[in-house]
């Protein structure tokens, strides 16, 4: 009976430190994979501005979408990022202004705003911009 005993407190042991060990493994994972998709995004961002400015100065005005921009030389792949990337982007743009912004699950968030051609990584005060 002692052994009994034993054996399922040793089994009860060993599944809890399997259950607590696959649950820091699983949130590692997420944290891992919300951390490639922020980077992607960042390094998409920080590649789309120049190519908003370069059509700034040709058009006199920001595109209207995304998918105006002619990006076949585009260097894609950088940090994975592909060119369906674009559509996760939520993009407003008035001609003269224009305003990006990603927010992934895990919260972050990137952001781009433009004006007469000069670019803005830095969101400003939300409460001074309530359209983006």
């Amino acid at each position: 009976m002692k052994n009994t005993a034993l054996v399922i407190a040793v089994f009860g042991i060993m599944a809890g430190i399997f259950c607590f060990g696959y649950v820091q493994l699983r949130d590692a994972r997420r944290m891992a994979e919300a951390t490639r998709e922020a980077s992607k995004m960042m390094e998409l961002r920080t590649r789309l501005a120049p190519e908003l400015e370069a059509y700034y100065q040709r058009h006199g005005a920001y595109p209207q979408k995304l998918q105006d921009l002619q990006l076949e030389n585009f260097n894609w792949g950088m940090e994975g990022a592909t060119p369906r990337d674009l559509e996760s982007f939520a993009y407003v743009s008035a001609g003269q202004s224009f305003g990006l912004r990603w927010k992934g699950a895990s919260g972050y968030g990137v952001y781009l705003a433009g004006s007469k051609g000069e670019s803005k990584f830095s969101e400003p005060d939300p409460a001074a911009n309530p359209g983006y």
